[in-house]
């Protein structure tokens, strides 16, 4: 039923008698060093090796990488060290540089793209100034007009909708900065400007609902 010299003598564990010797082989002691498993499972997996190398390589470029802009925004004269870095860390292209000249290259990109960027919002300011002068052109007609109104002894009623008008303007320019590039240049000074219009336009109302 088994072959001479090699019948198993147990079921718990398997053993063979080879030339008049018992040996013992157990199922759970076949590629127990982790060092063998770990070379069988790279023989089996050629592409573990690719995803290893690849897990491992960007560490070590970030390190070189960290080295290099640490070390010349240490240097670098008349600097933030932490303004130098973080520019120069933000941007792929200076992340990925392997020397200076391709960090000068990423310095200077980015300060081509501020320039350009800032040239667009001065464009735009231009635009939103623009509007809002029409709008303080109106403010001042319209409280001139009153003032007029007042001078010549003519009824509050016909004054109060000049000031009151008047008292919008402010916050019509406040709206156009909102609409453009979101930065409010005048808002102090609109604030300011409502709020003394708003109060000219309440004393008119007072007169005119005879109040006082």
């Amino acid at each position: 039923m088994y072959a001479a010299g090699h019948a198993p003598v147990q079921n718990s564990t398997t053993r063979y008698r080879h030339h008049g010797r018992v040996e013992t082989r157990r199922g759970s002691d076949r590629n127990t060093d982790p060092h063998t498993k770990l070379f069988t499972l790279l023989q089996m997996q050629p592409c573990v090796v690719l995803l290893l190398t690849l897990a491992i390589l960007p560490s070590l470029v970030a390190s070189t990488t960290s080295s290099l802009i640490n070390t010349t925004c240490s240097k670098a004269p008349n600097v933030s060290y932490d303004h130098c870095v973080n520019v120069l860390s933000a941007d792929p292209a200076g992340a990925s540089a392997t020397d200076k000249r391709r960090l000068l290259i990423a310095a200077a990109k980015q300060t081509v793209h501020s320039v350009t960027s800032t040239v667009h919002i001065m464009s735009d300011l231009i635009q939103e100034l623009n509007t809002c002068i029409q709008y303080y052109q109106r403010m001042g007609e319209f409280t001139v007009g009153a003032i007029d109104d007042l001078r010549a002894g003519r009824d509050a009623g016909l004054i109060y909708p000049k000031l009151r008008e008047a008292s919008d303007e402010p916050l019509r320019c406040d709206t156009a900065f909102f609409h453009g590039v979101k930065k409010n240049l005048m808002e102090k000074e609109n604030s300011e400007n409502k709020n003394l219009a708003h109060l000219a336009s309440s004393i008119t109302f007072l007169l005119f609902n005879r109040r006082c």
